[in-house]
């Protein structure tokens, strides 16, 4: 007998003897089972590319194929959910029962276990003499089967049944036929799951990113979103409403430059490495930075507050996420606050004040009084032998009795001022004794002052706000100790350098202390164990803020009945020291007479620098700034001109404004006089010009020594 053909992987191994017409007869089969494996894969990828649906596609292509393959009959088993299949039947009608096909033929545990396996069953075979095959063949009426499991990259998927009445299935061509088919409808299907998932996966990230960008533009605070090379790639709308303009019209480095951006100082731009996204882009995580926004469009300027955080990949940064918040309002609202409390702090003092004023007020009329008198007998002595001894002993006291009242103005003037957050070196002890002076009549009729200043330098801070710290604890500790026992309670005041190198203040008291459950609560807005009517609740509140915002901290300990005491730390200042608020000014006598223009629109005033000044040079005198005007601008010239800050009709700004147009150098030879900068343009041009400014009252023997020391 010769030797059959053998077909193994796909290729055909002749024996050393064999017979031509059955090699053909073998050729021309396993053409036509290539052929059938070639129609699977065109059917399938052209179903795949008609249908949308990958059960649609099957249906077309599965009684096609095996039709070519000369398979009859078989069924396709998809996992589904809950262990449960969907069938699909394709081939000739077998007269099966559905029941029968959806149960596996009732083995539909053994029909999991061949999918689990991964491998494919033959039936009948000596490998397989199970009960379970018998049965099969028997309820499907078929003379042999085959099962194939849908298994691709070790997903399962179900299996591929076939069956045949009249073939051997288990021949190598057509088993190799049906694992080719079986293999296909895997991939097809690994494909249609991954698309499937692919695009549920884009549809859940479609509705993500709407709800994403929903949820930014209902956000009243811009946020903006960068790159790790500083490109911004998200942004809301109220990002773009704070800045006027799309993000990406300037690069990170650009920003301070493109939309101005400042420090707090609202002089100083922003450095770009260290703004907030910047920070954060570098692995940082910044809270509450203060950013001052005047916009190229010049827009009024904003306040911003900004939080930033690395956008992390893991633990990679990716770039950077700001949150930006305008905080103008709130910001001009605290300042309101703070102004607010500050005038209930003097308000509550002004009893006090006005009895420390009229003291020493009553002194210099009582001591002017007996002046006149004497200088009157005086003169009325013909003889001119009247003693003036006692005159000049009253005018002294007047005058003393002036600088007191000079001083408590002064301070007054410390705790009304309502200027912008400036910051700079403060003499720690000066702005003490200016608040100890504004509360000495609270504090005289409760207890001792003790003063315990240590050598300390000075703080970063700024003298108003400190004075309004200092003041409300002060009144606060002298008001915790009952009155007229003075001589056995005490308020001691101490600074100190702490071990970290800041500044300590430590206030204490001997009052009534008080208990934990106050002592909880005691920073909170609007908290208060005063009556109704007599505390607002702000001033601890805004003591902590101010302290806070300078970089300092405040802390409190009490206990009931023995007392309480205050530890308010400050950093040092960066640089220099406090300007001096009364420098002492020598007299220097000018080498010969010159030109001086006094300009005030008090007359008294006018007339008091006109004496103090006509010893030493020519002064001319007028009460509206116009005039002065008018007389500069026909051709006259001085060598100083005395201007005051704050007159009707036109003020000292804009006279100086005026002559920097149109004579500068008159302009640059202004001393100004102020009793005060009432208005923040006023303030600011103050602090902005570098002409000298003296404030009233002034000493008339400082003002000689200016004076001169302008004229050279």
């Amino acid at each position: 007998m010769k030797a059959a053909v053998v077909i193994e992987d796909n290729v055909i191994k002749r024996p050393l003897e064999e017979n031509p017409a059955d090699l053909i007869s073998g050729m021309i089969r396993r053409c036509s089972v290539l052929s059938a494996e070639l129609s699977v894969l065109t059917g399938i990828s052209d179903a795949l590319c008609r249908h949308r649906d990958i059960d649609s596609a099957l249906d077309d292509v599965l009684s096609a194929c095996f039709a070519v393959g000369g398979v009859s009959v078989g069924a396709l088993y998809l996992m589904g959910t809950a262990d449960t299949f969907r069938v699909r039947s394709f081939g000739a009608d077998a007269g099966w029962i559905n029941e029968e096909i959806q149960t596996f033929f009732g083995e539909p545990a053994w029909l999991r276990e061949i999918i689990r396996a991964g491998v494919a069953a033959a039936i009948p075979s000596p490998a397989m003499p199970d009960d379970r095959a018998s049965r099969l063949l028997v309820r499907s009426g078929a003379r042999s089967a085959l099962i194939v499991p849908l298994v691709h990259h070790e997903k399962r998927f179900g299996a591929l049944l076939v069956t045949s009445r009249s073939i051997d299935l288990h021949h190598a061509d057509r088993a190799s036929f049906v694992r080719t088919v079986a293999g296909q409808i895997s991939l097809a299907l690994a494909f249609a799951r991954s698309f499937a998932e692919r695009a549920a996966s884009e549809e859940e990230a479609r509705r993500r990113a709407s709800v994403l960008r929903s949820i930014l533009d209902s956000i009243a605070d811009g946020v903006i979103v960068a790159d790790e090379r500083g490109n911004f790639i998200l942004w809301n709308a109220a990002a773009e409403a704070i800045f006027l303009m799309s993000p990406t019209d300037a690069p990170l480095e650009k920003w301070p430059s493109e939309y101005g951006l400042y420090l707090p100082d609202r002089h100083t731009p922003y450095p770009a490495p260290e703004l907030p996204i910047a920070r954060a882009m570098r692995g940082q995580s910044v809270d509450r930075a203060e950013i001052y926004l005047q916009n190229a469009k010049a827009q009024p300027g904003r306040w911003l507050s900004v939080n930033a955080r690395p956008l992390k990949d893991g633990d990679v940064v990716r770039g950077g996420v700001s949150v930006v918040r305008d905080v103008t309002i709130e910001k001009a609202t605290q300042e309101q606050l703070m102004v607010a409390d500050r005038m209930a702090s003097v308000g509550t003092l002004a009893a006090g004040v006005a009895h420390e004023i009229n003291n020493p007020l009553a002194a210099v009329i009582a001591n002017l009084d007996l002046a006149a008198r004497g200088l009157a007998a005086a003169i009325s002595d013909r003889s001119g032998a009247g003693d003036l001894t006692d005159v000049a002993h009253e005018i002294r006291d007047a005058r003393q009795s002036a600088e007191h009242v000079r001083q408590i103005v002064r301070d007054l003037k410390l705790f009304s001022r309502s200027e912008e957050d400036r910051r700079g070196p403060v003499n720690v002890e000066r702005v003490l004794d200016s608040s100890l002076r504004m509360a000495w009549n609270e504090i005289r009729h409760r207890s001792r002052l003790v003063k315990r200043y240590g050598k300390v330098p000075h703080v970063e801070g700024n003298e108003s706000r400190l004075g309004q710290v200092f003041l409300n604890l002060i009144v606060n500790a002298a008001q915790a100790i009952e009155e007229g026992k003075a001589d056995v309670n005490e308020i001691r005041v101490t600074t100190r350098v702490d071990d970290a190198g800041r500044v300590v203040v430590d206030l204490e008291d001997t009052g009534q202390g008080m208990p934990p459950e106050v002592l909880k609560r005691l920073f909170t807005p609007f908290f208060t164990t005063k009556p109704v009517g007599v505390g607002t609740g702000l001033g601890l509140s805004i003591c902590h803020r101010i302290v806070t915002s300078l970089g300092g901290e405040i802390a409190v300990e009490s206990t009931v009945g023995r007392g309480t005491v205050f530890h308010v730390s400050l950093p040092m200042a960066r640089f220099g020291r406090a300007p001096d608020t009364n420098p002492s000014m020598p007299v220097v006598r000018p080498v010969r007479r010159r030109r001086v223009l006094v300009i005030d629109d008090e007359l008294m005033i006018a007339k008091a620098l006109h004496r103090t000044l006509s010893r030493d040079h020519d002064v001319t005198t007028l009460t509206v700034a116009a005039d002065a005007l008018c007389l500069l601008q026909a051709g006259e010239h001085f060598d100083v001109i005395l201007c005051d800050v704050m007159m009707p009709q036109m003020t000292g700004l804009e006279l100086y404004e005026r002559l920097v147009a149109e004579a500068p150098d008159q302009a640059a030879r202004m001393i100004f006089l102020t009793g005060g900068a009432f208005t923040p343009r006023a303030r600011a041009f103050l602090d902005d010009i570098p002409n000298h400014c003296i404030e009233k009252p002034f000493d008339p023997q400082e003002l000689r020594a200016l004076v001169a020391s302008v004229v050279g």
